[in-house]
């Protein structure tokens, strides 16, 4: 295997998070970066890259509070700091692309965090020549009702139930790697939607028949929080559901609205089926109509944000979380 890593750690989400989220995953890498220099003393130091959305004072800012969260990561790795004014997620994401080093690029979010021996799982089938991509799980973290709910409908499969689900999830942006010559040949592609690119990257992978492995390597992500951000979210996956369609199947408008009905048909008649899983979530079995009628208002307004798009109702523009979600 080629020992040669960076790591990319966008910071997009880390004001919704909070700083001590990702200070937390800080101080785990570091027992993880050091694992694996011990591993291969001989290899370069892996490259720690932290990419933010404002200006060098922010960079700064950011430096110093990791390097006192985790005093020894410096040891551990060569830390780098960049920034990307008022960049957006995938752009930040390919800004430490064009920063690496490593033969080896794996991402890592601000607002998740790697469990045990998560980085080793997610190298190791590197050692397969041919092999350009590695792929691991990512599942929700929940302790409320409401983020119980979000992680029994979420676009992430349940930590260890969801086996069938998990094989038919495409590119988990937040937890993957790729060979470098690969990636950086191929970024995160421009879309005006909010999570969009991962899946026109994937596209793109299957199309180019690229070896990809999934393996298992679990993160954990913090759960959405807040009434606005539900209502926004909702909208805007519905919005992105569209702008997928558009860019993978078909540019036209009947078509488009046609999907838009059958993936609400599609995504209620999932929400009833996953009940099933509800005391994975802890979920009592009296509470399982108050969730499914919250799965089924996120579906409803995901239709309406698709509906919306497709028809011409509304212009396709560039998707960023509002001020009053990031503070809500």
């Amino acid at each position: 295997m080629s020992t040669s890593l960076s790591l990319v750690v966008e910071m997009a989400n880390a004001e919704i998070a909070g700083l001590e989220t990702l200070l937390d995953a800080t101080r785990s890498l570091s027992g993880q970066l050091a694992n694996f220099a011990a591993a291969f003393p001989d290899a370069p130091k892996p490259q720690l890259i932290f990419v933010v959305p404002g200006d060098d004072g922010d960079a700064a800012s950011l430096r110093d509070a990791v390097c006192r969260a985790a005093p020894h990561l410096a040891n551990e790795a060569d830390l780098d700091f960049r920034c990307l004014p008022d960049g957006r997620y995938y752009e930040l994401k390919n800004c430490g692309v064009a920063a690496a080093r490593g033969d080896i690029v794996a991402f890592l979010d601000s607002d998740t965090a790697p469990e045990e021996n998560w980085l080793p799982k997610l190298l190791a089938p590197f050692a397969e020549p041919d092999l350009i991509a590695t792929n691991g799980h990512t599942s929700l973290l929940f302790d409320d009702f409401p983020s119980k709910v979000y992680a029994l409908y979420w676009v992430f499969p349940l930590s260890g139930k969801d086996a069938d689900f998990a094989v038919k999830r495409s590119l988990n942006a937040n937890n993957c790697a790729f060979r470098r010559s690969w990636i950086a040949a191929n970024p995160f592609p421009y879309n005006p939607g909010f999570k969009v690119s991962c899946s026109l990257l994937y596209d793109t992978m299957r199309k180019q028949h690229v070896m990809m492995k999934r393996v298992d390597a679990h993160v954990r992500h913090l759960p959405p929080r807040g009434w606005r951000f539900f209502i926004w979210r909702a909208l805007v996956s519905g919005r992105d559901a569209d702008r997928k369609y558009k860019a993978m199947k078909s540019e036209r408008r009947t078509y488009r609205l046609a999907n838009a009905v059958g993936r609400l048909l599609t995504a209620q008649w999932r929400a009833v089926r996953r009940l099933r899983l509800i005391r994975e979530v802890g979920i009592a079995p009296w509470q399982a109509p108050a969730a499914l009628a919250m799965g089924t208002a996120f579906n409803g307004l995901a239709f309406v944000g698709q509906l919306s798009l497709a028809s011409g109702l509304m212009p396709d523009t560039v998707e960023r979380v509002p001020h009053y979600v990031e503070h809500s």
